[in-house]
């Protein structure tokens, strides 16, 4: 990758993060004095463990699998590339669903014996399916930071905080006759919408990609590795070696907001 494309790349996922920021913080305030305390407990409880389980599933992923895909497509390997996207879709799809269901089905012990706040069982429920949007995103952005394109990972970014802002507001003005459980719970959806409105976006990125390229004639040539001799159990492997030491890090933030 050329020093201009990395700055260039560079500057994208960093206006596009400040933008996603500034959206996840600006609505707070708005926020606080629109919603009932009560409300605004509820919805304050679920993010932590949310972010927190997030966490665990995809933390590090994405990003060894950026640095492997990059270094394929540096050695002219794009099936391989193509192989580590498929195998860890296979991942993080099922350790999303597996936590998505679980958390499911644990909401209401959570809100009861956890929390002492039975009425956050429906928000922790209504943002169970942002764990699977989430995680298969994850490794969409993965690949494509890997293939130096930043550009859908920014757009996903920004899509996903502006819708879910968008149906926050929308279920404070809509739902609040029907009570704070059931407005928090609204508030907390945005989270699943604004996921599952950016993974469409990211697919749609994706598939508009591999049509593009499956036209160049290059990267039809730089396919025939797909049965490079390796199993799928050490492609994968690979993927986890690198993402550990990564997720230790990033873990700290989720697991002090939820201790706190």
């Amino acid at each position: 990758m050329s020093g201009k494309s990395f700055v260039k790349g560079a500057v994208v996922l960093s206006v596009a993060g400040i933008m996603a920021k500034c959206l996840g913080a600006l609505y707070r305030i708005p926020f606080a004095r629109i919603a009932s305390d009560e409300c605004g407990a509820i919805y304050a409880l679920v993010y932590p463990i949310y972010n927190l389980l997030l966490a665990l599933s995809t933390a590090g992923i994405p990003l060894a699998i950026s640095k492997l895909v990059a270094e394929y497509e540096e050695q002219g390997k794009s099936g391989m590339s193509l192989r580590i996207l498929k195998l860890s879709l296979l991942l993080l799809a099922s350790i999303g669903i597996v936590v998505a269901v679980a958390l499911f089905i644990s909401a209401d012990w959570i809100a009861t014996t956890v929390w002492e706040v039975p009425g956050a069982a429906i928000s922790i429920r209504v943002i169970t399916p942002a764990m699977i949007f989430t995680c298969i995103q994850a490794v969409f952005r993965g690949y494509f930071q890997g293939m130096q394109q930043m550009v859908p990972t920014a757009l996903s970014q920004i899509t996903e905080q502006f819708v879910r802002v968008a149906v926050i507001f929308a279920a404070l003005f809509l739902l609040m006759p029907y009570g704070d459980e059931i407005t928090a719970a609204g508030a907390t959806f945005g989270a699943t919408v604004g996921s599952g409105m950016a993974l469409v976006l990211m697919l749609t990125i994706f598939f508009l990609y591999r049509k593009k390229q499956k036209n160049n004639p290059l990267w039809i040539s730089r396919m025939d590795d797909l049965a490079e001799s390796i199993s799928n159990s050490q492609v994968l492997k690979k993927v986890v070696a690198l993402a550990i030491p990564i997720a230790i890090g990033s873990l700290v933030l989720p697991v002090m907001q939820s201790i706190d």
